[in-house]
């Protein structure tokens, strides 16, 4: 009875750990990894996103496989994302490739898309010449 106790207690320490150390694992063990950009490109079979990379400081495209099971978020379908949408992938390396599991579209609200652009001094309380340092 001792030992069935002892087994429970590792396994909730375990399971634990792994939740306190934020180690994020896909069905198989397979490590979750995170990017996102611009989409560029879009199949049925892959996307193709537009990200900075910030070893070499410039734009790159990463093409990912999309997984047959992907989650998508703020999408109906890989027919709704379009060239120049923001999305987060959350995807795993298979075979060298990486697999999108989890493609979210980031949408702006209709308020945000159609706000007027304003200066600093329209929108501060008080013009700049106005106050003294």
């Amino acid at each position: 009875m001792q030992r069935y106790l002892v087994v429970a207690a590792v396994s909730v320490l375990v399971l634990l750990m792994c939740y306190v150390s934020g180690v994020a694992l896909a069905q198989g063990g397979e490590e979750i990894e995170y990017s996102w950009g611009t989409a560029s490109s879009i199949s049925s079979s892959q996307i193709v996103v537009t990200e900075y990379d910030y070893g070499t400081e410039e734009n790159v495209d990463v093409v990912y496989t999309v997984d047959p099971d992907v989650e998508l978020k703020n999408a109906d379908s890989l027919k709704s994302i379009v060239v120049g949408d923001n999305v987060e992938i959350e995807y795993v390396v298979r075979g060298g490739k990486k697999v999108a599991m989890v493609i979210t579209v980031e949408k702006t609200s209709y308020e945000e898309e159609n706000m007027p652009l304003e200066t600093y001094e329209e929108r501060a309380e008080y013009p700049l010449e106005e106050i003294e340092y």
